[in-house]
């Protein structure tokens, strides 16, 4: 292996356990937890223990409104969640609406995982991003027009933009994406925008697929 600073390192063979539980409280109510277990095949394993990726409550109202509360999964943009979108979820609180053409999602909480962690350089000078340890609010739309379907998202992170604490402070940023099946291909494009930073402050993509695997049919 070689990590970012190009220092050789020993093979790695690494591998990772997950279990889903749920328990039903009610018709209404049931909590979900995800347990997760990292293996290391090729070195000293001791230490390494059981934890909860993800455990939350999900309340709804009705059939089109939800509630959860706890550690729970989330992705922003069409792309299966490639800005900020990790198994680890978040640590926080959501409400959203659903009617099967119209979804809303809104919450507030603490990532708990990010490529941006806190760097170190040779001198001993420590960066901190603040992205896992910063309170952010965000909003989700999307709307199935059935020849397309458009989302949107919004993410803000609270603090001072001019503090010096760390990167993320303040920082506000916002995408939208279009989705347009034509028979089995779907053309898709998605576009962000950081309205508080200076430089590198967009990242778009653009993209066509095929077909759809579906694991209960082979050959898909």
């Amino acid at each position: 292996t070689v990590n970012a600073r190009g220092k050789t390192g020993p093979d790695s063979w690494n591998g990772r356990m997950r279990i889903n539980v749920k328990g039903q409280v009610n018709e209404s109510t049931y909590v979900n937890g995800k347990m997760a277990y990292d293996m290391d095949f090729k070195g000293d394993d001791s230490g390494k223990s059981v934890y909860m990726q993800q455990l939350f409550v999900n309340h709804n109202f009705g059939k089109d409104v939800a509630v959860r509360l706890g550690r729970q999964p989330i992705a922003f943009g069409n792309q299966g969640g490639w800005l900020f979108g990790d198994a680890n979820g978040y640590d926080g609180a959501q409400i959203a609406y659903n009617n099967g053409k119209l979804a809303l999602t809104t919450g507030f909480g603490q990532l708990n995982a990010s490529d941006m962690t806190d760097d170190t350089d040779d001198d001993g000078n420590v960066t901190s991003y603040g992205v896992t340890g910063t309170d952010m609010y965000f909003a989700k739309g999307a709307y199935d027009f059935g020849f397309a379907k458009l989302g949107a998202d919004y993410v803000k992170f609270q603090g001072d933009t001019n503090s010096t604490d760390h990167y993320f402070a303040g920082q506000e940023l916002y995408g939208i994406n279009l989705n347009i099946p034509v028979q089995k291909f779907n053309v898709f494009g998605e576009y962000w925008k950081n309205t508080t930073w200076g430089d590198y402050d967009t990242a778009w993509n653009a993209g066509l697929s095929y077909g759809k695997a579906d694991w209960k049919k082979a050959g898909t």
